[in-house]
């Protein structure tokens, strides 16, 4: 097992790809490469992490690098590993975000940035890793002919959701899919700790999703001003419509806006935030990472917020205007993380161990020799699925 401790293993240059939509300005995707970067150098000394999107992006203007994806036939057998994730990522509709597709038609969207990396590293022999990852409830069947059979050559799967593992289990036949929690859990031990310095404050989610609850806002704001704490507004999703201008109205005149270019920016807002209000997923993962209570609507029935209703610390908006005393007693009694959370943790620990021993584990490579007709075979079996199950690829299970 690849040691979890203070000792990581000295290798020589092991590098892993990993692939998502890391070229958006989304807080959850831009939290996946640093916590994988993190994980695996605490294992591996000295292991590189190459992350691919459709565009490229480069620091000072993004928090890391990220090459292109169509860029990796060319790399891929420099690799040691592919990892799939985190995030909702297998899904074949494609309204992604605003204004994101590929920056060339010969991409399938939005198989190119998760499908067609796996596909390319299976054919060059390179272990496929799937982190954590989430899945549309509905998958076409063409998408599911295909998905099977990545899913069956992959080292690794793992999901943070039952409705994902029950999904994928169908499709992977007798290779086991794990349920772990979102790798976001883990970010406490990455980033500095809770800076106590008596500013007292409340993050509230500048997105247009909480228009609806407007008069909860405007009361708990109210609240907020009464009890001298200050309320922060914070664009946690740009590219999903966040804008730092939104619910002035409702958070009132006095009400701040934390502007971010690099995520562990936004990850020490919310740390530091007496409580968060919000629809985010990794706002709120964030929040209860750092012990930080939640406020957020639970009428949302997209299967990646259910676990979050029934964990400590968690409230719903729906109910603030009934029950407010819950939340503010949340508010003024802070503490630390659950013991769910600890648990969390420790599952996720023993999910990047087998992560590192997979990486450090010597492999056979060869040469990507299918690469165009894997690029170019999403599209074939969009326009027409096949009549019946059949193996498209002779891979072989064993390594």
């Amino acid at each position: 097992m690849a040691p979890s401790g203070d000792n990581p293993r000295d290798t020589a240059r092991l590098r892993v790809a990993m692939c998502g939509t890391f070229d958006v300005k989304n807080f959850g995707d831009l939290l996946f490469p640093p916590v994988l970067r993190h994980e695996l150098g605490k294992r591996i000394q000295g292991v590189e992490v190459e992350c691919f999107s459709y565009y490229e992006k480069a620091p000072p203007n993004w928090a890391f690098a990220v090459s292109p994806v169509d860029r990796l036939p060319d790399l891929i057998d420099s690799f040691d590993a592919v990892v799939i994730g985190g995030g909702h990522l297998i899904r074949f509709d494609k309204e992604i975000a605003a204004g994101y597709c590929p920056p060339s038609p010969d991409l399938h969207h939005p198989t190119s940035y998760w499908l067609f990396p796996a596909m390319l590293a299976l054919e060059a022999n390179v272990p496929v890793i799937w982190s954590a990852v989430g899945a549309s409830p509905e998958l076409p069947q063409w998408g599911c002919e295909l998905l099977r059979e990545v899913l069956r050559a992959s080292t690794y799967i793992s999901v943070r959701d039952t409705a994902t593992q029950r999904t994928l289990q169908e499709l992977a036949g007798d290779r086991e899919v794990l349920l772990v929690p979102d790798t976001v859990f883990g970010i406490r031990d990455m980033l500095p700790q809770k800076q106590l310095n008596g500013h007292k404050y409340v993050v509230i989610q500048a997105t247009p999703h909480l228009t609806p609850y407007a008069d909860s806002i405007r009361r708990l704001a109210e609240w907020l001003r009464s009890q001298q704490y200050d309320v922060v507004l914070l664009p946690v999703s740009p590219a999903l419509g966040d804008d730092g201008g939104m619910l002035k109205d409702m958070a009132g005149a006095s009400a701040t806006v934390a502007s971010w270019t690099d995520p562990a920016q936004a990850v020490a807002v919310i740390a530091n935030a007496a409580a968060v209000v919000g629809v985010s997923l990794h706002l709120s993962v964030t929040a209860l990472a750092h012990g930080v209570p939640v406020v957020r609507p639970f009428e949302n029935a997209l299967t990646k917020y259910q676990p979050l209703h029934d964990l400590p610390g968690v409230f719903a908006l729906e109910k603030y205007l009934e029950q407010p005393d819950l939340v503010h007693q949340a508010i003024e009694n802070p503490g630390d993380r659950s013991e769910v959370i600890e648990g969390f943790c420790a599952t996720l620990a023993q999910h990047w161990d087998r992560i590192g021993d997979i990486v450090t584990v010597p492999q056979r490579k060869s040469s990507p020799k299918l690469a165009a007709l894997l690029q170019r075979l999403p599209f074939l079996l969009e326009e027409e699925a096949p009549a019946e199950r059949r193996s498209f690829f002779p891979w072989r299970r064993g390594r």
